[in-house]
Order: C-alpha cells, then structure tokens, then sequence
C-alpha cells in the first residue's frame, strides 16, 4: 500500500467555469486553481445529466446514475448502505475523511460511511458560525465555514497515519447563494464595475424552452437576501423582487432609485457578482493551503480539485440563467474540473 497514491478531493458548490481564471475567466484570478490545472489536466467536455446538489453529489460518490442510487430531487435523502468509492478505497486500506458539505441527508440512515472521519454540515450549512455534525455529534463551531472546513481538513492530513494512503473529501459550502463572503472579502470588489456577459440582455427568442422558462434572471428572481436589500414585503422575504423599476434599500444603506428596468437590472448583478466572487475567493485561497499541505505531509499525493456539476449560479454566459439552469427538464450540464496526478506533469485538456 505504500505506493498507493493520495486523493484530496477538494469540491466547491456553484463554482462555474466562468469564475475560474484556468477556463478564461474575464472577472476574476484563481491562482490557486489555475496551478492545480496547470500541473495537470483540464476537463473542458465535464458533464452532469441530473446537475442540481443531492443527485450529483450521489452520483459522484457511487458512480451510478440517479435512477439507479435513487437520489433524484433535492429533497431525496441517499442510503448510506449504498457502494460507494470511499467504501472501496477504505476496504483497500487508505484512510478516508469527509469534511464539509454533505447535503445527503441527516440521521443513521443518511450520514456519511466509508470514512474513518467526517464532520459535516446538515442541509446546505450557514457562512457564519455553522453547525456542524462530527461522527453524528452536533455542535456550533465559530467562525467563517470555508475557513472551517480548511481547518480540520488540514487537521486530518497532519494527525493521519502517514505510513497509509488516503482519501480527503474537502467540500465547501461556497460559493452557494446567499454568497455571503469572508469579512475580510467582502469589499474586495467595492470599487469596479464587473464585466457583463455578452448575453447579458438576450431576449431567449433562440434559446431552448428549458432555459427561457428557468426561474434565475437577474431582472427578476433575486429574493432580498441574494442581494443584501430589505425585503419590499417584509412578511414575505424569499418572495422575489420581481423585474420593473422599483427601487431598492440595501441592507444599513439608503433606497436607490433607478432610471428604468435596465439601470435596475445593471445594479443589481453588481451586487450580486460581487457577492460571488468575494465568497469564491476564499475557497480558491485556501485550496492552495490544502493542497500544498497534502504535498509536504506525504508523498505521491494526488490533489484533485473540482466544482460539483450543480447549477452555475447567475454568473455563465447566458445572462441570467445558467449552464445547469435545464437541469428541469434533465438535460445535460457543463462542469468544471482540474485534476492534478504524482506521475504526470501533462499540460493538457480532456473530454
């Protein structure tokens, strides 16, 4: 088994392709991630049949299509007596460990097996101060999640057996909705203006109706929470804002008042695309640490770093939709993924 190489499997949640330098990204830098594709490969031809969480991440962990696990709607929970690769890894021997974002369900049916550690948010997890389920024990752990999840993933890596392979499982919650970033993050992009999509104002005419019929355009489905303003109906607030010219109060801040739709349109992807790329910031900076410390703390590491075929966010090409928004009618998604191996230095894209 010494020559068995590791796995650090680090997934962000609703990271596309467009938020990540290595794929051209026009708004943002992720060196961190660019390294990790640079020292290996880039998969441009990435798909996912069922792209919305609880099925893919199911479908990641037992290699099978949904109507085969049986996890195919957001709301259906994954047995955990099911096959799945940590199983056999942890069967073959490595050490296994699952840190971060399960959303597979909660309770002795649902929790993580196969790992000789996890700790795990329940449901989708908060920013701030989450709780978190260690080996079934519930507790609330202080801080900024992406920063938690780093740390007791580097935690593991340190106190493991070295003398055995391994399998880390480091999942964060960012850059998911609400995108509520780090403080430290949060006014990273205060002073620019972020470049709008080419399709920025297309009118869907020769989209397919899957993507015209989506509930994610920017003009018209933000809830107050995704965008940091006081709930126009404060009895309702996951109603959306809706399109129109209404203004606006930011959350501690004034009412802003627009021109017309499309000056409300504009100021309210700003908002937004802000949000996300300070959230996903975070995650892409302490991958490096991951990375690097699976690195130094033991040999023929194979770090794989990867974004989970769910939803795109408001972010891809298509304003206001997503690559995965035809999840609804199951049609195929385009995800991102890098991968970086001990034996190769490859500089090289794979379908």
């Amino acid at each position: 088994m010494s020559r068995a190489p590791n796995i650090l499997f680090i997934m962000s949640d609703d990271h596309a392709s467009h938020a990540m330098s290595c794929y051209g990204s026009r708004i943002n830098r992720t060196p961190n991630l660019d390294r990790i594709a640079a020292g290996g490969m880039r998969f441009d031809n990435c798909f996912c049949t069922n792209s919305i969480c609880t099925p893919s991440r199911a479908a990641i962990l037992t290699g099978t299509y949904n109507h085969v696990n049986g996890v195919t709607t957001l709301a259906t929970m994954m047995d955990n007596r099911l096959q799945t690769f940590p199983k056999l890894l942890q069967a073959a021997g490595y050490q296994t460990a699952h840190v971060g974002k399960w959303h597979l369900g909660q309770g002795p049916a649902h929790w993580p097996t196969g790992f000789d550690y996890w700790t795990v948010f329940p449901g989708q997890g908060r920013y701030h101060d989450p709780e978190m389920v260690e080996m079934t024990q519930p507790g609330v752990v202080p801080g900024y999640a992406t920063d938690i999840v780093t740390d007791h993933s580097l935690r593991w890596l340190r106190q493991r057996n070295r003398s055995r392979p391994f399998l880390l499982m480091c999942h964060h919650k960012a850059p998911h909705r609400p995108w509520d970033p780090h403080p430290r993050h949060a006014h990273r992009y205060a002073d620019e203006e972020i470049p709008y999509p080419e399709t920025f104002d297309d009118d869907y005419a020769h989209r397919a109706h899957a993507a015209a019929a989506a509930k994610m355009r920017i003009e018209r489905d933000f809830v107050a929470g995704d965008v940091k303003v006081a709930p126009p109906d404060p009895g309702r607030p996951r109603r959306r804002l809706g399109a129109g010219a209404a203004p606006l109060t930011p959350v501690g801040g004034a009412p802003v008042n627009f021109a017309g739709p499309s000056e409300r349109k504009r100021w309210l992807y700003q908002r937004y695309i802000k949000d996300y790329l300070a959230a996903s910031t975070r995650s892409t900076r302490v991958s490096g640490g991951c990375s690097t410390t699976s690195t130094t703390t033991g040999s023929r590491t194979t770090p794989s770093s990867s974004t989970p075929p769910t939803r795109a966010s408001f972010s891809a090409t298509t304003a206001g939709t997503t690559s995965g928004s035809c999840t609804r009618s199951r049609c195929a998604c385009r995800s991102s993924c890098a991968t970086r191996a001990p034996c190769s230095r490859a500089r090289s894209t794979a379908t």
